[in-house]
């Protein structure tokens, strides 16, 4: 579960640093909006943690005679 969130959360940040660069250049270093992009960050990483747990709990394996399965997927199950 935690590798998991983590790997959401390393995927998910590294689609937000480009655009929170430019807003913290655009809108200056003010306290204001580095304060924003502080809760950005902490909002984005609250939910891929949850979606880190999600995608554990929605993992299931299951051993039926001599095949294995696995199904993984929150929304669709592969």
């Amino acid at each position: 579960m935690l590798i998991g969130a983590i790997g959401t959360l390393r995927r998910w940040i590294s689609g937000l640093i480009f655009p929170g660069i430019v807003l913290l250049m655009s809108q200056g270093f003010s306290l204001r909006t580095v304060a924003l992009f502080l809760i950005g960050v902490l909002v984005v990483a609250a939910l891929a943690a949850l979606w880190g747990f999600l995608s554990w709990r929605a993992t299931t394996y299951t051993v039926i005679g001599n095949s294995f399965r696995l199904k993984r997927g929150v929304f669709q199950k592969s």
